[in-house]
């Protein structure tokens, strides 16, 4: 028996981009605050700080590196 059903998979794709939006304000936030009290930045104190796994900042790292640079190549063209 098959199915000719199509999946509707937007809702799930819009809220991770929602759920990947706040992870990264969260990151953006702790950095300026470790900024502003002097405290060491790194892996642990963001992830920490953002309440975030350290996974999770990687990957949001990662994210924001591969938007920028694709920013720039669009720029550039």
């Amino acid at each position: 028996m098959t199915s000719d059903h199509k999946r509707n998979t937007e809702g799930l794709a819009k809220a991770r981009e929602k759920k990947s939006e706040k992870c990264q304000e969260r990151v953006d936030k702790a950095i300026q605050q470790l900024l502003k009290e002097k405290e060491k930045i790194n892996f642990n104190s963001v992830a920490e700080r953002a309440n975030v796994s350290k996974n999770t900042f990687m990957i949001t790292i990662m994210t924001v590196l591969i938007h920028s640079e694709n920013s720039k190549k669009d720029y550039l063209l």
